[in-house]
């Protein structure tokens, strides 16, 4: 049977795997679809069990010692790559736990994550802004890194439930939103997909707010060809005064004004 592209795209609609992968299948399942689905099921469980034997064997230590001298901390924080253990930002997050576990002396793991280091900051949001950098450095190589769920017995549940449970026509993560139906208002259970945001509209409503006036409206963004200075002031006083949104457009406006003055003057 040939495999067309239509079939493809119906196979990827159904499964969310990537496009190569449902050629693959489709070809070892001779055009069937849900043959494809089971075939790509097992494969991805067969995946995940190799995966889940990988020992977390490399890593950095690193020791404190309590500002009053009584208390020595020896922190041992692991990765399965030596190429994630040496680098300046897992070293830095080493760091911060053997600071905060020196001056707090956490009992257990759920209360260090609660305690905040110098920095400002709860060990826990130490690590999202890890797993931000992780989302970002996977997709650029096009991968998906889901957190959360990075527990490899859920994932190994994951990949053993039959493809009705995980999705039905265009709707996705089924039982995931069942799980959690009776834990979270609909507002959330139904809102689409959002990536690691930064607060660029109120930063420009606040801190960068003269900043971003001045680059915007300056002589040589003036002079510029891209954009109306009366637009883009109209769009900069409704946003600064609250009346619209317009976060995302100054900010790219913003760039754009700053990469022109450095390299173009």
């Amino acid at each position: 049977m040939e495999i067309t592209s239509e079939l493809i795209k119906q196979l990827r609609d159904k499964s969310g795997a990537g496009m190569m992968d449902c050629k693959r299948a489709l070809e070892a399942s001779a055009g069937n679809v849900e043959a494809a689905i089971e075939y790509l099921r097992k494969k991805g469980a067969a995946v995940g069990a190799k995966r889940a034997d990988r020992a977390a064997k490399e890593g950095v230590i690193v020791t404190r010692v309590s500002a009053d001298g009584t208390l020595g901390v020896v922190v041992e924080v692991n990765c399965e790559t030596d190429f994630v253990g040496r680098s300046d930002d897992f070293t830095h997050f080493a760091g911060l736990v053997a600071e905060v576990v020196a001056r707090h002396r956490p009992a257990t793991l759920e209360a260090l994550h609660g305690h905040t280091s110098n920095a400002g900051k709860s060990i826990a949001e130490h690590m999202n802004d890890l797993l931000a950098k992780v989302d970002i450095a996977t997709m650029a190589h096009g991968l998906e890194g889901r957190s959360p769920f990075l527990d490899h017995p859920l994932v190994e549940l994951a990949l053993r439930l039959p493809s009705r449970l995980k999705r039905r026509g265009g709707e996705g993560k089924l039982v995931l939103r069942r799980a959690v139906a009776d834990l979270l208002p609909a507002e959330i259970l139904g809102r689409p997909k959002r990536g690691f945001g930064i607060p660029v509209s109120a930063w420009l409503r606040g801190e960068l707010r003269e900043m971003s006036e001045d680059v915007l409206f300056s002589a040589s963004a003036r002079r510029r060809p891209f954009f109306e200075a009366g637009a883009v002031r109209a769009l900069f006083d409704a946003h600064v005064s609250g009346r619209a949104d317009h976060g995302g457009r100054l900010w790219l406006m913003l760039m754009l004004e700053l990469w022109c003055a450095r390299f173009l003057g």
